[in-house]
Formats: structure tokens, C-alpha cells, sequence
């Protein structure tokens, strides 16, 4: 079988400071495949080696106001290297974003 993935998951935590702050800590990760098929051995998006081990850290804040929401994100805070096994793309590093919402 090609392309199976390491084990990989997410843990996340998150707490609100009063009914509309709340604040979200998220690690993410994965372990090395280096168990590869004879097609992920072929597969230019696959080192021959495997993909390594990678490990992300991400922070999220919202505040809630009537119907809005705004918030703030701070993605791969570490900015770690790291790809999703067989994807061909690196992921993105350190990253910022802003979160707008309103529920009609």
C-alpha cells in the first residue's frame, strides 16, 4: 500500500478567561515514515529516506461581543520545517492570523 501515513495527532487545550475570551493552545505531530513501499520509493515527492518527524505549535485567542467574534491566531510558532507524508508541499511556517465573525 502506498503513501500510509506515520502516526500522527493533535492535542489541544483550551480556556476561557469570562464568557466571551477564550484562548486555545494546539500542538500538533507526527512521527517518521521511513516504512516505504516500492511506489513511495519511486515517488519523487518522497525523500529515500522518508519523511521526518516534525512537531507544530499553534495559539489562538477570541473575544465574542454580542454577534462578533474577532480573534488572533499565531500558527507554527517554532517555525518548524515539516511536510505531510507523500504531499510534495512543505508546510507553511510562522504564520499570523486574523479571525472575523459575525453570526447573522
Amino acid at each position: 500500500m502506498r503513501r500510509i501515513p506515520p502516526l500522527n495527532g493533535s492535542v489541544s487545550m483550551l480556556y476561557s478567561f469570562s464568557k466571551n475570551l477564550e484562548f486555545r493552545i494546539e500542538y500538533l505531530y507526527a512521527f517518521k515514515q521511513d516504512r516505504l513501499s516500492s511506489g513511495d520509493i519511486d515517488d519523487h515527492r518522497i525523500s529515500e529516506d522518508g519523511t521526518p518527524s516534525w512537531s507544530l505549535l499553534n495559539i489562538y485567542s477570541n473575544y465574542s461581543f454580542g454577534k462578533a467574534t474577532v480573534g488572533f491566531g499565531l500558527n507554527n510558532l517554532f517555525n518548524e520545517p515539516y511536510r505531510m507524508h507523500g504531499s510534495g508541499i512543505d508546510g507553511i511556517g510562522r504564520s499570523f492570523q486574523i479571525i472575523a465573525k459575525y453570526n447573522f
